[in-house]
C-alpha cells in the first residue's frame, strides 16, 4: 500500500491556474505517482505546493529504492515526458535519486 501525504502553502479553496497549467501539472504529478508505484517499491510519498504570487513550486518526494540518474541504459520515456509537459509551461524539473535512498523531484513553474 502506497501512502500519499499532500500538502500546501500559499493557496486557499479557491486557487485556480489557468486551464493548460492545471491540466499539465495534473498530468505531470500522474505520471510521477504512476512511476513511484511501477519502480520505486515506495510506502510513503509526500506531495507538496507552494506557490506566491508569481511562481508555483511543487516536490514529490518518495521513500522508495531510487535510482541512478547516470544510469541511461534505463528507459526514460516517462521522465522525459514529464520534461516536455514542463517546457510547454516554461517550468523546470531536476531530480535527485540515489539508489536505496529514495527520489525527490522538484518543479518549479512560473505563474505570472
Amino acid at each position: 500500500m502506497l501512502l500519499v501525504t499532500f500538502s500546501k502553502i500559499g493557496l486557499d479553496k479557491d486557487s485556480r491556474w489557468d486551464m493548460v497549467t492545471e491540466t499539465e501539472l495534473f498530468k505531470v504529478i500522474q505520471e510521477l505517482i504512476a512511476n513511484i508505484i511501477k519502480h520505486a517499491q515506495a510506502r510513503n510519498v509526500l506531495i507538496e505546493l507552494i506557490a506566491d504570487e508569481n511562481m508555483l513550486y511543487l516536490t514529490v518526494e518518495d521513500d522508495g529504492i531510487g535510482f541512478d540518474l547516470a544510469d541511461n541504459t534505463r528507459h526514460r520515456f516517462g521522465l522525459n515526458n514529464i520534461e516536455a509537459r514542463l517546457s510547454i509551461l516554461g517550468g523546470t524539473v531536476s531530480f535527485d535519486s540515489q539508489t536505496d535512498r529514495g527520489t525527490t523531484v522538484m518543479i518549479n513553474v512560473p505563474t505570472a
